[in-house]
């Protein structure tokens, strides 16, 4: 999933004094993201491309492994079962 358009380190949303205070965005959607993920091997599985979550590889990086956990707990509690692998 490419979700660098989320996780951009520009982000501004806060004013400090004199000027914008930037600070990463992607702590902020990484609940929001992993959830995306999850509903998107739900719908896998539902739709008859995946026989069920055990047989799914979640692969991230950094924040992306935390990210990937976060999915991982949303599959399970989606479908009943466990992603069968996270590599963070």
């Amino acid at each position: 999933m490419d979700w660098s358009n989320l996780a951009t380190p520009l982000g501004y949303s806060a004013q400090a004094a004199g000027g914008p205070l930037g600070f990463p965005l992607a702590p902020i959607n990484a609940e929001a993201i992993g959830r995306k993920i999850a509903q998107f091997v739900v719908f896998l599985v539902n739709h008859g491309v995946l026989h069920d979550p055990t047989r799914v590889h979640v692969i991230g990086f950094s924040i992306g492994a935390q990210i990937a956990g976060i999915a991982g707990q949303h599959v399970k509690k989606y479908t009943g079962k466990p992603i069968q692998r996270i590599t963070g």
